[in-house]
Order: C-alpha cells, then sequence, then structure tokens
C-alpha cells in the first residue's frame, strides 16, 4: 500500500517497514470505530422499553392533569352554588329525608297538635311554604330510594282537597271533585320532593367526596352530568319550605290478592314543620274502594284514595 511517508531515495526495507506500520495504524483505527461495544439485539430492545415507559409516564402525567382540572371546575362550581343558597338551608335535604324515615317508620298513632287543632289553622299551615311527597311506605323508610320516589311522586288530588275538602266523602262526590283536574298546578306554593332531593343532592357532602374521590375521566363527566342536569335553582326554591307533606300508601293487608288499582290499603298523613322542626300531624286513614266499579278504581282510585286521605285530616283537625 503505497504512502506519502515513503520516497524512493528510501531503501527497499525502511518503505516496507514504513508501509506495514501506516496499515497496522489503520487497521486499529477502523476497529475502534465500527466494531460495537454492545449488540444491538440487547440494544433494541432495551431502547423500546425505555421509550414505551416514558410514553406512558408522560401520557399519565397529560391525563392526571386533565383529571385535576376537570375536577377543580366541578368543585369550583358546587362551592359558588353553594354560596347562593341562604346558610338555613344548607342542611335542609338531610333533616327532610329524616322526617321522610322516621314517619314512614312503626306507626305511633294519630297525633293532632294545638297549632293545627282547627280548620283555619290547618288552611294557614297549607298556605306556608310547602314540600310534598307521596309513595309507598316500605320505600320512603329507606334513603336508598328517594331518587326513585322523588322522580314518580307529582302533585296529586290529596293537595286538592286539602285546600278545597269535598262536600262529602261519597264516591260520587269525591270522583266528581277529583276526575278531569289537572293537579300539577294545584297548590303553587307547594313543591314537589323532587325538587329538594334530585335538586340539592349535588350540593352535599356526600356527593362532593364522590367528586373527589374519582380517578378516571370517564367517572367525572358522568359526574359533571350529574350537575348539569340537576334542577339546582328549583332545589334552592324548595329549600324554603315550611311545611313538609308526607302521603305513605301502606300496603294491603295480608291475604288480599285483588290485582286491580287501590286495593284497601290504609293512608299515613304526616305533617312537620320545618322551621320548628315538631311533628304538626300523623294520622292513619283505612281506604276501601271496593264500591267503585273495577274500571272506575283502574282510573281514578289513586285519585279517590288521596282526596279521602285529605278528607280524613279536616275531619281530624275539627274533632
Amino acid at each position: 500500500m503505497a504512502t506519502f511517508l515513503t520516497t524512493p531515495k528510501m531503501s527497499p526495507a525502511l518503505a516496507a517497514r514504513v508501509e506495514a506500520s501506516v496499515r497496522r495504524r489503520r487497521r486499529g483505527a477502523g476497529s475502534r470505530v465500527f466494531a460495537p461495544r454492545v449488540s444491538m439485539a440487547v440494544l433494541l430492545p432495551v431502547t423500546a422499553v425505555a421509550v414505551v415507559v416514558g410514553l406512558a409516564t408522560c401520557n399519565r402525567w397529560v391525563t392526571n392533569r386533565e383529571l385535576e382540572r376537570a375536577r377543580g371546575e366541578l368543585l369550583e362550581r358546587v362551592r359558588n352554588e353553594r354560596a347562593s343558597m341562604p346558610p338555613e338551608c344548607a342542611d335542609f335535604l338531610p333533616k327532610v329525608e329524616s322526617w321522610i324515615t322516621r314517619l314512614a317508620g312503626p306507626y305511633g298513632g294519630d297525633l293532632v297538635t294545638e297549632q293545627i287543632h282547627s280548620s283555619s289553622a290547618l288552611q294557614a299551615q297549607m298556605a306556608r311554604n310547602g314540600l310534598y311527597v307521596r309513595g309507598p311506605t316500605a320505600k320512603l323508610a329507606k334513603a336508598e330510594n328517594f331518587p326513585e320516589i322523588a322522580s314518580s311522586s307529582v302533585k296529586d288530588s290529596f293537595l286538592l282537597c286539602m285546600l278545597e275538602p269535598p262536600e262529602s266523602r261519597s264516591d260520587k262526590t269525591v270522583l266528581s271533585k277529583v276526575r278531569g283536574v289537572n293537579f300539577a298546578g294545584v297548590a303553587p306554593n307547594i313543591r314537589r320532593f323532587y325538587e329538594a332531593e334530585i335538586g340539592l343532592a349535588v350540593l352535599q357532602p356526600w356527593w362532593e367526596t364522590r367528586l373527589r374521590a374519582a380517578q378516571e375521566l370517564k367517572i367525572l363527566a358522568s359526574l359533571k352530568g350529574e350537575l348539569a342536569r340537576a334542577p339546582i335553582e328549583d332545589g334552592k326554591q324548595a329549600a324554603r319550605a315550611e311545611l313538609l307533606i308526607v302521603v305513605l300508601d301502606d300496603p294491603p293487608e295480608p291475604g288480599n290478592t285483588e290485582v286491580v288499582a287501590e286495593p284497601p290499603h290504609a293512608i299515613r298523613v304526616g305533617l312537620v314543620d320545618l322551621r320548628s322542626q315538631t311533628e304538626l300531624l300523623r294520622l292513619r286513614q283505612n281506604v276501601d274502594l271496593s264500591s267503585l266499579p273495577i274500571t272506575t278504581r283502574a282510573a281514578h282510585g289513586r285519585a279517590v284514595s288521596g282526596c279521602l286521605a285529605a278528607a280524613a285530616v279536616h275531619e281530624a283537625v275539627k274533632n
């Protein structure tokens, strides 16, 4: 191999030694540059693992940041909604729920207090801002059933006949009183339990606990939907109620095999002063609509039974 380090005047032996030295140096340099110190079979898997771990860490960091941002926005809205509520309304829903479960428990006997011991006193109570719920006794005894009952409980004939009792309790009189009435427009000062139960649930401490415990974006998205759908403003209005009105349908007597609407059963009525947290009235009335034709009972039985229960309340406060 020729090199510029040799000249024609050199002896052949010296030129050969110089060229041999240059060749050794080039081979050494080449081996140092191209000979890999780590096998590619080891390097590629290690690199792949490092890339995967890095991407997972980055993705987790981005997800956590988005999770905290979404959680923070929801918590901020809940705080703002709470701030606009009157202080006395903060524990309104737990107190109402406690009274409902208490009234749905073992019956403690009839009670008519002095505050309501006349028709005029009863009418004065019914003129206050109120909250109304009606449902099966067994279901209202358990708080986990409240959302379901709240959704199905609407204004009905009981409220109508509490405000305007029928002239008599005859089937014909009561039926004519309730047939064809749009109960939704009755007693505008009285709101459905639904408005308080669904509207205020998202402002309760237990709901915030769910929000803080959520560790997945899909769970936060679900909670965000709950918050968006909740009738919070209606709930705040419902929280101004001073009177709680609870109507409970006891189950039919054991052995009753009737499958038509409103078989013979007892209806309980409870009135509670929410400001003083005292029970004003507790009444249990048996209702038997067997004298009505089956078709009439199927179509109007619940309305008739509600009106009869209200008429019983009016009679009780007069005695």
